[in-house]
């Protein structure tokens, strides 16, 4: 047997997905989050323009765990256990039954697998079924087209554009605006 394998601590999984597991985000994430945060290749297309320290991402982190309107979690490779990534269900709104999704597949070697498709079904099927959530949303930029691409794979739907909303490399670049709800995910449930 593989001695990494031996001293590998089992982390616990919360959502079962066919290539993700999706667990607590927890301390020994950090040093992770704050390089993949701080990478400019990963944090081309997400909001982050200053760089974060190990402070910082330790108070996200802690903080995970207590907020009532965001549910956020550690992806991992099923087969590996390997911390990959980060997913959030953000912006809960409890009475209209909406959330924001976001996610990061940090780990590069994970990216244009199927990974991020994976998180996506996985985090819709916790967001309908368990949470009972009416619509999820999410908003992708329009350079980053693996992204949009694993939206609509998932059903979301295009309902509008931020024009020129973020700078990247000193280009503007447009934001889809995305969504899908209950209805249109089991549709699509029923058609695979």
């Amino acid at each position: 047997m593989n001695k990494q394998k031996d001293k590998r601590t089992k982390r616990p999984v919360f959502i079962y997905g066919e290539k993700i597991n999706l667990s607590p985000v927890d301390e020994g994430d950090i040093r992770r989050l704050c390089q993949w945060i701080n990478d400019p290749d990963i944090r081309r297309f997400i909001t982050v323009y200053t760089p974060k320290t190990m402070t910082e991402e330790k108070e996200f982190v802690a903080s995970a765990s207590t907020k009532r309107n965001a549910v956020i979690f550690a992806v991992l490779d099923k087969k590996t256990e390997e911390h990959i990534g980060n997913a959030e269900l953000g912006d809960i709104h409890w009475r209209n039954g909406t959330a924001v999704f976001g996610f990061m597949i940090g780990a590069k070697k994970y990216w244009g697998n199927g990974y991020g498709t994976d998180v996506l079904k996985t985090i819709l099927q916790y967001a309908f079924q368990t949470l009972n959530l009416w619509k999820v949303k999410s908003s992708v930029m329009a350079a980053n087209i693996a992204s949009y691409r694993c939206h609509e794979r998932c059903g979301f739907k295009k309902i509008g554009v931020y024009r020129k909303e973020y700078v990247v490399d000193g280009v503007r670049h447009d934001v889809f605006l995305l969504e899908i709800n209950r209805d249109e995910w089991l549709k699509l449930l029923k058609l695979r």
